[in-house]
Parts: structure tokens; sequence; C-alpha cells
């Protein structure tokens, strides 16, 4: 039986069976085996996500009111490629859906996430989001 080989940001259709790109080794694995913390930094406007105690990306945004506007994402080299942003977005957006905010994202990162995540479509403030983009 053939395998397809997933890129390392190629995500599997569901019940699919991801591989790293070179291939098993050692069967096949649910996940990358890399662990993912994303963490909200408060003092520094950001969430990070830490990979084996590294920030190895961030998510900065402002607080309009209740409103969170997300302004800028970026994973570092070495960890790109590893899913490092979808989990930050991930986190990021479950945050913000647990605090009872609702958010705007300038971030295009973000933005495309939400796009491609229909689920997060909800937390979008479209009113504050058009004002934004007027001016």
């Amino acid at each position: 039986m053939a395998r397809k080989i997933f890129k390392d940001w190629e995500v599997p259709a569901s019940g699919a069976t991801w591989f790293p790109a070179t291939g098993p080794t050692s069967g096949p694995i649910a996940c990358p085996s890399m662990s993912i913390e994303v963490r909200d930094a408060p003092e520094r406007h950001r969430y990070e996500a830490v990979v084996d105690g590294k920030v190895a990306g961030f998510a900065v945004y402002r607080d309009d009111g209740g409103v969170r506007v997300f302004t800028h994402t970026e994973v570092f080299p070495a960890f790109e490629g590893r899913g490092v942003g979808s989990a930050l977005a991930r986190g990021a957006l479950d945050d913000v859906r647990a605090s009872g905010r609702t958010l705007v994202a300038r971030c295009p990162f973000i933005r495309g996430y939400i796009e491609r995540q229909p689920e997060y479509a909800d937390l979008v403030d479209a009113d504050l989001d058009a004002r934004l983009t007027r001016g």
C-alpha cells in the first residue's frame, strides 16, 4: 500500500496518518514529536509559542476595549514549517474565546488562519474590522 508523505506544512485529512517528510522510521506517528506551548505574555502584548523552553514565535496584539487586535505574527526561521505558526494561532484564538473577547485580525497570518479554520470566524468583530480598514 502506498503511503502519502506529508510535508511539514501540510495537514493530513481527518483519519490520515502523518509521516515525517523523510518517511516513517519507527512506524506511523499521529503528530510531530515537538511539543509547542502557547502562552500569553501580556507585559509584551503578545502570545508566544515555546518549544523546549525557547520562544519559537509570537503573535503581537493590542487591546481595544474588549477586542483583541492582532497586528503581527512571526515564527523564527529555525522553527518554520513545523506547525509552530498554526499552534500559535490556535492557542491565541482559543484564549480569546475563553476570555469572552472578540478580535480583529490585522495580521495576514492570523486572518488567513481564521479563513482556513472557520470555527473561529465567530470571534471576529466585523464592525471594528471595517472601521479599522477604512482608517
